[in-house]
């Protein structure tokens, strides 16, 4: 079977290659730090996660059939020990550190970018491994999907944005409306191949910050009086790509803060409390500092990128171009 080799050569470069990457970007990361700040712990909490992820998936046997599952679990472990939600020390840091020390800053953005791109490969190679491994066991059980499928960018939109009404509606009782429409003379419903979880966090986080920035500039102009404008989404086709705007009239943004607004760990929302997340409540509106800038990550694995473009006292524009054949996603 042609895909035996193909998935054995995909299990020994995560094996090989992900410890690599991860203790290059956690030497990085050490080199920015302040040992005797407050943020220490964080760093701590990373690099011993850093270590045990490296040596847990040196042990394992990468032509072993339970190789891919057991990457899988130590990816979950080692994401959950990043305690996103428990970041703040690390983000008052980051504040001020981007302010008086820009140089340190920018390294420690590259560093935290190269992990998460190492980990988002990774799982991308977790899935098409899972993908391959069922087909080389001619298994009879509904296989896996694939990593990346044929997606209507109309539809996908459209869910994702019902999902960031229900957190809205969570905050503040209602939600903007949103309109999903096509340049003229583009195809009505554009269809790419996509990684559909990645594409519709970056949908969601996108989303999900447009109506924040509209509903409370609405409250603060007009309380409840009348209905602000939709957000708007508009997608065009051309051979190779699929570009998407998202538009806006929350008023926009500072420079100051759009320059951040892709940095890792960076927010200007109140420091959350750890506790401000559960499975009964559901997310908090903003917080972590990591739904931009993972989305511009997905869309610039996805061959395109993410732009950001805010209008002071009016509202912002967010631009995504992406391949359509998912020709980088492999």
């Amino acid at each position: 079977d042609p895909s035996r080799p193909l998935q054995l050569d995909t299990n020994r470069f995560v094996h090989q290659q992900l410890p690599v990457r991860l203790a290059h970007a956690m030497l990085q990361i050490e080199e920015t730090r302040a040992r005797d700040g407050p943020q220490g712990a964080w760093f701590e909490r990373l690099g011993q996660a850093c270590e045990t992820f490296c040596q847990s998936v040196q042990t394992l046997n990468p032509s072993q059939p339970q190789f891919v599952d057991q990457i899988e679990v130590h990816l979950a472990e080692f994401g959950a020990s990043l305690e996103v939600g428990r970041a703040a020390d690390l983000q008052l840091w980051l504040r001020a550190l981007a302010t008086t020390q820009p140089s340190q800053y920018h390294s420690f953005q590259q560093a935290i970018q190269r992990m998460f791109q190492a980990l988002t490969v990774a799982r991308l190679l977790v899935m098409s491994a899972k993908y391959l491994q069922h087909k080389v066991s001619e298994s009879t059980a509904e296989p896996p999907r694939r990593p990346a499928v044929p997606t209507d960018i109309h539809e996908l939109a459209t869910r994702a944005a019902g999902d960031a009404h229900s957190v809205c509606v969570g905050k503040y009782g209602w939600a903007p409306e949103v309109k999903v429409s096509a340049v003229p003379g583009s195809p009505p419903q554009p269809h790419a191949l996509f990684v559909r979880p990645f594409m519709h966090y970056v949908f969601f986080e996108v989303l999900k910050n447009c109506m924040q920035a509209v509903a409370e500039r609405h409250e603060a102009l007009h309380g409840d009086d009348g209905e602000p404008e939709p957000i708007s989404i508009m997608t065009s086709e051309t051979t190779h790509y699929v570009g998407i705007k998202i538009s806006d009239t929350g008023g926009g943004m500072p420079l100051t803060t759009a320059r951040h607004a892709f940095d890792y760990f960076y927010t200007t929302a109140p420091v959350l409390d750890p506790a401000a997340w559960s499975a009964e409540v559901g997310p908090p509106m903003q917080g972590y500092g990591v739904g931009l800038s993972m989305s511009r990550l997905y869309c610039e694995l996805a061959g395109g990128g993410m732009t950001l473009s805010p209008l002071l006292g009016h509202g912002t524009d967010v631009v995504i171009h992406l391949r359509k054949d998912g020709s980088t996603l492999f």
